[in-house]
């Protein structure tokens, strides 16, 4: 009865994990050592990575090749963004004497060549920046910074924002399904999580 018994279980093993397979990670090796912080995955083959250092690499083929970028920053880049394979952004920050300047990088050709704008207010630095088209996007910051833009973003706007009480609080992750309806996410460590949403 036992024999019998263990021959079914592993029978029914057997094809749970065959038929099911766990999905996986598979580590892979990169040509860097620095701690790689964001991801933009485009589609099946084009991606990007971000990280210390002003750290940019692509890779066509899945992520088993990589590529080196020149950003021309030297600091950590906090969000990157591609719309396409050649249009794509990019937001860092730099130290000049005892302020910080947040960096705007955008590139036209998938990364070869990164253009750097310096964001229009000190001591903001920008986490998040997206896109909806080549003209319209969106980027946020801390302390507390909503801006976008209508023309690529050579020129940057200020967003209307709640005043409420968690209106000041720094903004981590932006995101739009369209030209209206958006969210953004943000808060306090171990304080205070907070979402912002628009229709306009």
């Amino acid at each position: 009865m036992n024999t019998i018994f263990y021959k079914v279980l592993i029978v029914v093993l057997f094809y749970i994990l065959t038929a099911y397979p766990q999905p996986t990670w598979e580590k892979i090796k990169t040509p860097t050592d620095f701690n790689l912080l964001k991801v933009c995955y485009l589609d099946s083959l084009h991606c990007w990575v971000a990280g210390d250092s002003g750290l940019i690499m692509f890779s066509s083929d899945q992520g088993n090749n990589w590529q080196m970028q020149n950003s021309g920053v030297s600091n950590y880049i906090s969000d990157i963004y591609f719309l396409n394979e050649n249009l794509g952004w990019a937001v860092a920050f730099e130290l000049e004497g005892l302020n910080i300047r947040s960096k705007i990088l955008k590139t036209t050709n998938g990364g070869s060549i990164w253009q750097s704008d310096n964001y229009r207010h000190l001591n903001i630095i920008l986490t998040t920046i997206f896109f909806k088209d080549s003209l319209l996007g969106w980027i946020g910051g801390e302390p507390f910074d909503i801006s976008y833009t209508n023309d690529g973003g050579s020129n940057w706007n200020v967003a209307n924002i709640d005043t409420g009480n968690f209106s000041n609080f720094p903004v981590i992750k932006l995101r739009f399904s369209s030209e209206q309806y958006g969210f953004a996410v943000g808060g306090l460590v171990d304080n205070v999580g907070v979402v912002w949403r628009t229709n306009n």
